[in-house]
């Protein structure tokens, strides 16, 4: 009982050692910038954008279609994911942060990815609309793996 109670008191003070600061924007495009530098972080992200990207991202455009309507157009946004080891986003940031950029944060957080190399893997991905026939064809070189730069 005793080396219970000791296991518990040396859990409960290493907790706030293990919690981590909050993911930030800017924290996220650093944390992204090194995790796509990694072999690892590389070849994940050869997989992460493929069709199951683009069917997760166009399915939260349109079941946020209304509030990004009402949230007007953005001629620049970033989401920034950090995915769980299970595949699944454990957290989900947009810019601007808005009702229509939020309603495709948490939609994006219900949608299962491949499994990362390890758990919070940032992806940081910065987007620019362009006119129809104008966009250059997208690259995953730039930090975070962007793509429809």
């Amino acid at each position: 009982m005793k080396r219970v109670v000791k296991v518990l008191m040396s859990l409960l003070v290493a907790l706030p050692c293990l919690a981590r600061d909050p993911l930030t924007l800017s924290n996220a495009r650093e944390l992204a910038a090194a995790d796509a530098a990694t072999p690892e972080g590389q070849a994940y992200l050869k997989g992460f954008f493929t069709n199951p990207w683009r069917l997760a991202l166009n399915d939260a455009n349109e079941h946020c279609r209304d509030a990004q309507l009402r949230s007007g157009s953005h001629e620049e946004f970033v989401i920034a994911l950090s995915i769980g080891i299970a595949g699944f986003p454990i957290e989900s940031l947009t810019s601007p942060d808005d009702e229509g950029m939020k309603c495709l944060a948490r939609r994006l957080m219900s949608t299962e990815f491949i499994k990362p190399p390890y758990d919070g893997f940032a992806i940081y991905m910065p987007f620019k609309n362009t006119e129809p026939g104008t966009e250059r064809r997208a690259t995953t070189s730039s930090p975070g793996g962007s793509s429809n730069q």
